[in-house]
């Protein structure tokens, strides 16, 4: 019995001791706070990790400075710049024109003339020419007077014409093609008195054709016999050319306008321009502009003298004027 009692309350003690450990365990499970799993961790979020959320919609610095706000910004200064808009309605005789002398007074009244070397001469000068204002044509160019269509009509001789020609009969056809003019280019080497001859010999023929008369020397023979040549003409072409590109050429204009006028107070004094003269061929059409400028008070006409390949000068010296 004793033996029997001794080895049961051992195995009593340790039921006992596993029930208690049971009821702690699992008897008072509802009080004991569960841990949360670390795997929830990770996916919940937590306070420090809600940005990044937003982070997702909103592009990074580097992408918000190739934003479309600065790409659309940035060009339009020059996309849509005052100056180049402006710039094709300045016309070509622009800055030229808007720099350079512009005529007045009676400068701009002047009576103005020129030759004939083709057929787009005859068309400008029906463009822009006034009544006032005069065209000619030497014997080669004569048929070109039938297209002119405004101004007044001269025919002009030379010595060479006379050798091959019947001056008579070219003088009637220039008149019956509207000419009212005729002029006499004499440059030629010869004595005074076969000079002022020659002179008058052409004068007889525009008188009997009833043509007012342009005699027209050298400028050295002109300085030399324009006390003479002024008896025989209605007008003295006085080529200022050699005294154009000089620092005297107004005060040499001027003064030789005033002995030609005290020979012969009726005589009409016109004076020839160049838009190519000897001493400076490259001369522009401000620098031309302004030469006229200086003697338009003192002349009656300004003869505008161009070889054909600065046509282009001359129309811009002209359209000027007009």
């Amino acid at each position: 019995m004793m033996i029997q009692q001794s080895d049961c309350r051992p195995i009593r003690r340790e039921l006992f001791l596993l029930l208690v450990a049971t009821l702690i365990l699992f008897g008072s499970g509802g009080c004991v706070p569960v841990p949360t799993p670390t795997p929830v961790d990770t996916l919940a979020p937590s306070p420090t990790a809600s940005p990044k959320l937003t982070d997702t919609f909103t592009p990074p610095p580097t992408e918000t400075l190739a934003s479309p706000p600065t790409e659309t910004s940035a060009p339009l200064p020059t996309e849509t710049p005052a100056p180049p808009t402006m710039a094709p309605v300045t016309p070509t005789p622009t800055v030229e024109e808007e720099t350079g002398p512009t005529p007045t007074g009676k400068t701009l009244e002047i009576p103005l003339g020129i030759g004939i070397w083709d057929a787009d001469n005859v068309a400008f000068f029906n463009r822009y020419a006034r009544e006032q204002d005069i065209i000619a044509a030497r014997l080669p160019f004569m048929e070109f007077l039938d297209d002119v269509e405004v101004g007044q009509k001269m025919l002009v001789l030379g010595p060479r014409d006379e050798e091959a020609t019947d001056i008579g009969s070219v003088v009637a056809a220039a008149k019956a093609k509207g000419a009212t003019m005729l002029g006499y280019n004499l440059e030629t080497a010869l004595p005074k008195e076969e000079l002022i001859s020659k002179e008058k010999e052409m004068q007889r023929v525009a008188g009997a054709n009833d043509l007012r008369y342009a005699f027209g020397p050298t400028l050295g023979k002109l300085l030399k016999y324009y006390d003479d040549f002024a008896r025989h003409a209605d007008i003295i072409v006085l080529q200022s050319q050699r005294f154009q590109t000089t620092k005297e050429y107004e005060e040499r204009v001027e003064e030789l306008i005033g002995r030609i006028r005290s020979a012969n107070p009726e005589v009409k004094v016109w004076v020839q321009v160049s838009v190519n003269p000897p001493e400076k061929r490259d001369i522009t059409p401000d620098e031309v502009v302004s030469d006229i400028q200086l003697i338009a008070d003192q002349a009656d006409l300004i003869w505008i003298f161009f070889a054909p390949e600065k046509a282009s000068t001359m129309e811009e010296v002209f359209k000027r004027f007009r």
